[in-house]
């Protein structure tokens, strides 16, 4: 049976290895959209810098915690994956 749902390929462990060797873990927003957007990927654990903070969290939760962090002034700097786990 033919449905209009996209089909996305992702395999999280190779997209993971992919972005540790390509740049050093760090994510693009549209990669981190891909991961927080897909069901395999979206619990990954992921390494967030602000301006005066750093935490870990799920890859779905980037966008809310950024819309709160900016919302006090803050901002993030970059996000990647944790240098030990977060697989």
């Amino acid at each position: 049976m033919l449905t209009n749902a996209p089909v996305d390929h992702l395999d999280v462990a190779v997209f993971r290895a992919r972005i540790l060797s390509d740049r050093l873990g760090f994510l693009t927003d549209r990669e981190l959209a891909r991961l927080a957007a897909h069901s395999e990927g979206r619990l990954t654990q992921v390494l967030v810098r602000a301006g005066c903070c750093r935490f870990t969290c799920a890859a779905q939760d980037v966008a809310h915690l950024e819309r709160c962090l900016t919302a006090g002034g803050d901002y993030i700097r970059d996000v990647s994956f944790p240098a030990k786990g977060g697989a």
